[in-house]
């Protein structure tokens, strides 16, 4: 009435069981990750090492909101300084997007973007000084920075473009991008003043 069920050898029954454990074990162990820990605890790294070779930029993004982490360190793997701009909801920290050392090794700049989708026409903008050991925000120097561009040439130069200034008469759609050039050097306060 019934078929028989044909008889497998055991070579054929051997194989079958080590391809169902290569492909159901990596698929259990994504699938217990991603229900323990979620997508968000999965990370992503990139290093940026300055042109003297004596620092590294660490970018680490995470794999589900791409928010960013950076750990400046020295190439035994000392931690100089870190920030974090990762938010909890994924949603209001920011991505890390444009990146370079300046040519003389003494300063990081970075460009971000916020991971929500918040104030889109802003690109939040920071330098670490290599001399200072700190992470500040052009933000405290010029206005917003108004596109993911970035330029850097000998010795420190660097190149964005800003908003011009925002007041009280002028409101963001009446403001033009406006390309500026600066050094590094003569933005910053020397060593102890900040």
């Amino acid at each position: 009435m019934f078929a028989e069920r044909p008889q497998l050898s055991l070579n054929v029954r051997a194989t079958m069981r080590g391809n169902m454990k290569r492909i159901f074990k990596p698929a259990l162990c994504m699938w217990l990750g991603v229900f323990l820990c979620g997508l968000a605890c999965a990370e992503d790294q990139i290093s940026y090492i300055s042109p003297n070779g004596k620092l590294i930029a660490i970018i680490i993004s995470l794999s589900k909101t791409h928010e960013s982490k950076i750990n400046i360190t020295d190439i035994t793997g000392k931690i100089l300084i870190k920030e974090d701009y990762t938010s909890e909801d994924g949603e209001h920290g920011a991505v890390i997007d444009k990146i370079k050392w300046t040519p003389d090794s003494k300063f990081l700049i970075y460009i971000t973007y916020s991971s929500g989708g918040h104030q889109a026409w802003a690109y939040p903008s920071y330098f670490y000084s290599v001399e200072n050991n700190y992470i500040k925000k052009f933000s405290d120097y010029f206005p917003a920075v108004a596109e993911s561009k970035l330029d850097v040439i000998k010795p420190d130069i660097v190149k964005i473009s800003i908003w011009t200034p925002l007041t009280e008469n002028i409101n963001l759609d009446e403001s033009v991008v406006l390309p500026i050039q600066f050094k590094m050097s003569d933005l910053i306060k020397p060593k102890g003043i900040h």
